[in-house]
């Protein structure tokens, strides 16, 4: 018959073998290196910005004080912004959850009854009890807790970041949509003039009723085109609003004539301006904290340990009860899942591939990263030459008509061919104005996606 002593070193032996088998299971697959090792971000860009100025905010790029107000009027009030931040308290408090499983817990009870014929009987009672991190199991689901919060705080710039920039470009759009509704009122006065003439001309016989119906037709349809450029306006008005998080009655802003200047952002290595974006270090931290994670739940393959006492007392008196010598006990506990099912390991499983999931996001957030930036430098160089061809255009148009209304004073072209060469001038200065409008809303886009922020 074996001893005792040889059953027990026997079974300390089996589960010493055990708990090292399973110590060998828990290994995550390092997503977190992988990215780090990523070669997607190129050394160069490819479209690279010649001229750009170096700042440090979004607002920084518009030179309209009044824009830059609205920002931090929206930053403040803006809904979406705000379930953000609600998001980030959350994540806070998860870490507090988390933080107080590393710590013992204790209860305390008091029971009283008296029953017929008898005293009352109080009878206390504490108890304490604590599981011992062998493993480190709930110091990696703190781990997890603490990177989630650092996420939910990149998250949260994120999202100030592209309120801001969506303000600015709502604004600039807003602005845009006022000059094509202006040019429009005045293209329509010409087309209207130009409508007048012609039926006085076909009442004396110089045109045919064709001509007279196609100027119709143009001063019509130039009055259902402004009233869809007014309605642009209303609507972009009522969206700007929406950003700020005021009614529209209370957006306190006179929409200026012109559009403001927007310098150019300056891009210089790859590394450096993606390293800014927060959308970016969010995921990345969402990898590590996915890791964690499943680190943790592999763990919870393994045996826990542990400790409770408990302090409990019985009497006629209250005060006996409470403070003479009480009757302790202390207990440990070993344990370990020998049979669920499944479950544990399923769970540690679903934890590392919520690992590799955050992993490809990370590669997604990067590789779109990039390809705002390339397609921003690129935008700018074919805005700038579109500019300066319709710039070019819109100068020798304009030179026509000054040639067009001298000759009309000296009687040599009617005044009905003045306004043909002036409706050219209208239309190229709203093809102008759309160019502008996308060159400067680029910048904006470009800024953002080069890491600038709500704030410096």
């Amino acid at each position: 018959m074996r001893s005792r002593s040889g059953i027990f070193h026997t079974l300390v032996a089996g589960v010493s073998a055990w708990v090292l088998a399973s110590c060998s299971a828990v290994q995550v697959s390092q997503y977190s290196e992988q990215a780090r090792a990523s070669n997607v971000v190129p050394e160069s860009w490819e479209y690279p910005s010649e001229t750009g100025t170096s700042v440090t905010a979004l607002t920084e790029l518009v030179s309209s004080d009044e824009l830059s107000a609205l920002v931090q009027q929206a930053l403040e009030a803006n809904p979406g912004l705000q379930q953000a931040l609600v998001t980030l308290k959350i994540a806070q408090l998860e870490r507090v959850q988390a933080r107080a499983n590393l710590l013992p817990s204790a209860t305390a009870s008091l029971d009283a009854g008296r029953s017929d014929g008898s005293d009352a009987s109080f009878s206390p009672s504490l108890s304490v009890s604590w599981e011992v991190d062998l493993w480190n199991r709930l110091d990696d689901k703190l781990n997890a807790a603490d990177l989630d919060i650092q996420s939910a705080r990149y998250t949260f710039q994120a999202a100030r970041d592209s309120l801001a920039a969506s303000v600015l470009r709502q604004g600039l759009l807003l602005i845009y949509q006022q000059q094509l509704s202006d040019l429009e009122a005045s293209r329509l006065s010409l087309l209207e003039t130009q409508s007048a003439l012609t039926e006085q001309r076909y009442r004396s016989g110089l045109v045919e009723v064709e001509a007279l119906h196609s100027a119709r037709q143009q001063a019509a349809s130039s009055r259902a085109t402004l009233a869809a450029y007014q309605q642009a306006v209303q609507e972009a008005r009522q969206d700007l609003a929406g950003l700020i998080g005021q009614p529209v009655d209370a957006l306190n802003w006179t929409v200026p004539g012109a559009l403001p200047d927007v310098v150019m952002p300056l891009a210089t290595l790859p590394d450096q301006d993606l390293h800014r974006r927060p959308d970016l270090q969010a995921a990345y931290l969402d990898i590590l904290s996915q890791e964690s994670s499943a680190t943790a739940a592999y763990k919870a393959l393994l045996p826990s340990l542990s400790l409770s006492a408990a302090l409990s007392d019985s009497s006629t008196s209250l005060t006996q009860s409470l403070f003479r010598d009480p009757v302790w006990s202390l207990l440990g506990s070993l344990s370990a899942p020998l049979f669920n099912g499944g479950t544990l390991r399923a769970q540690a499983e679903i934890e590392e591939l919520s690992a590799a999931k955050a992993y490809w996001a990370y590669q997604q957030t990067l590789l779109n990263a990039t390809t705002e930036v390339e397609n921003g430098l690129s935008r700018e160089t074919s805005y700038a030459a579109q500019e300066q061809a319709t710039v070019a255009a819109l100068s020798a148009s304009e030179a026509t008509v000054t040639s067009y209304e001298t000759r009309f004073r000296q009687g040599l072209v009617s005044r009905l061919e003045w306004i043909e060469q002036a409706l050219n001038v209208w239309s190229l200065k709203a093809q102008l104005a759309e160019i502008r409008y996308n060159r400067l809303s680029n910048r904006v886009d470009l800024g953002l996606a080069l890491g600038l922020g709500a704030d410096k």
